[in-house]
């Protein structure tokens, strides 16, 4: 959330000059001085790193974001050599964590970011071809992704923490997991329109 809040200022500074080069160089560097950091970090200073495991590799996934958000918004066109260089990366990644024996620690982090990216693009790809009907519900569902991730984890440890799971739940996993993300749509979705009203108010105070 921190880093939501500080999205205006890494917007400002990615699209200074208004191209995507210089955009796409800029959040190039820096995702690889977080990574550096965050390598750093592991290396020098393991107990600290664990607190942050779960935090600090998610960074450039959203730095990411902050990129390539603005690009699909505006509908440009991505190389394909961007969905190849991702897939390529993801395969290396993968085969690495792997063979170094450290797939539960800051490499698995990092393969999940790139195969998901280069997901995002096969996927872009795919809604091409699905029905409209399909797309449209997606798209409901996309708008409401952010609300969705924090309500389910609110949710499932709530309920880990009333031990609904074992004691209504046990035998019965897939209607858990129906529970967990009927609640979690109808959470994210009020969550939604209040943010949509306070924007309101903001909008409605500056105008007056």
């Amino acid at each position: 959330m921190v880093f939501y809040l500080l999205y205006p200022y890494i917007y400002r500074l990615l699209f200074e000059k208004k191209t995507v080069k210089s955009a796409v160089i800029r959040d190039s560097v820096l995702i690889v001085l977080v990574v550096l950091v965050t390598v750093a970090i592991l290396m020098e200073e393991p107990a600290v790193y664990k607190h942050i495991s779960k935090a600090l590799p998610r960074v450039p996934v959203f730095l990411t974001g902050c990129c390539f958000g603005k690009l699909v918004y505006e509908k440009k066109r991505m190389p394909a050599v961007t969905l190849i260089v991702l897939t390529v990366g993801y395969l290396l990644m993968d085969h690495i964590c792997l063979d170094a024996g450290k797939f539960h620690n800051i490499l698995e982090r990092y393969s999940y970011w790139i195969g998901g990216v280069g997901i995002t693009f096969l996927l872009a790809i795919l809604f091409y071809y699905t029905p409209q009907w399909f797309n449209t519900v997606c798209k409901k569902w996309g708008v409401v992704s952010l609300e969705i991730y924090f309500a389910h984890i609110a949710i499932l440890r709530v309920f880990q923490k009333l031990g609904v799971l074992e004691r209504f739940f046990k035998n019965y996993r897939y209607l858990e997991l129906l529970l967990l993300i009927v609640f979690a749509y109808v959470w994210a979705v009020i969550a939604a329109k209040m943010v949509e009203l306070l924007k309101g108010c903001i909008k409605k105070h500056q105008t007056n």
